[in-house]
């Protein structure tokens, strides 16, 4: 990374970090791979540190989730090795859809592709992670056996996604990830899911909007990018 690129990604992290402006992100990093507006209201509000957005299919959760994961990346590129983020779903199909899409968005940005992630940097066996070039990671993981392969670790971003159908989400979310939380003072988790109903995933966001964190719905006819 030369000093011309470093400076952009400065500029464009401090925006987001003061003004709560994603738009110089988007522009200049991610090389005009523009959020939808619903989608980027999520992007500017979600600053608690535990947010629920409550999408139906299509609104483009993946996305957002995959921009904050390099958003925290690309924040903490100093901490090197230390820093670790986690992308966690209820299979690890639906984990690696995050991964996939980072992988889209850093090969599409003219200042990312072809040094923040090296080559064999993303892989999906015998453990789903994105190893960048400071030596931070991505990993991968599912929920089951209430997400004991998260147990023990630290990291300084979380999304969780695809959730709804999540039995034990209230013991995951107190017991197993807001732990992971506690290494960076910026810390944050976000939760998506398509809703199902009156379920876990419906229990924790109530709490999550209780306590003042930023929780959204979205309709799929918000994404004008896909066919309605």
């Amino acid at each position: 990374m030369n000093d011309k690129i470093a400076k952009l990604i400065l500029f464009a992290i401090d925006k987001i970090d003061k003004e709560r402006d994603w738009l110089p992100f988007e522009d200049l990093i991610l090389g005009g791979q523009f959020s939808h507006a619903g989608q980027m209201e999520y992007l500017v509000k979600s600053v608690s540190r535990e947010n629920g957005l409550h999408a139906g299919n299509g609104f483009g959760k993946t996305s957002i989730f995959a921009r904050k994961h390099l958003y925290y990346i690309l924040k903490h590129f100093l901490n090197g090795a230390k820093y670790k983020t986690l992308s966690v779903a209820i299979t690890q199909d639906q984990a690696e859809l995050v991964q996939d899409e980072i992988i889209s968005l850093v090969s599409k940005s003219p200042l990312l592709s072809g040094w923040l992630i090296p080559a064999n940097g993303s892989v999906k066996f015998p453990h789903a992670k994105i190893r960048y070039s400071t030596g931070a990671i991505t990993e991968f993981k599912t929920t089951k056996k209430k997400g004991e392969s998260i147990e023990g670790k630290e990291y300084g971003y979380i999304s969780a996604d695809e959730l709804a159908l999540e039995t034990y989400l209230e013991f995951i979310r107190e017991k197993i990830l807001l732990p992971r939380l506690r290494a960076w003072r910026d810390s944050q988790i976000d939760y998506g899911a398509t809703p199902k109903g009156f379920t876990a995933f419906y229990r924790v966001i109530k709490i999550i909007e209780r306590a003042g964190g930023y929780v959204r719905g979205g309709s799929s006819y918000e994404n004008p990018h896909i066919d309605h």
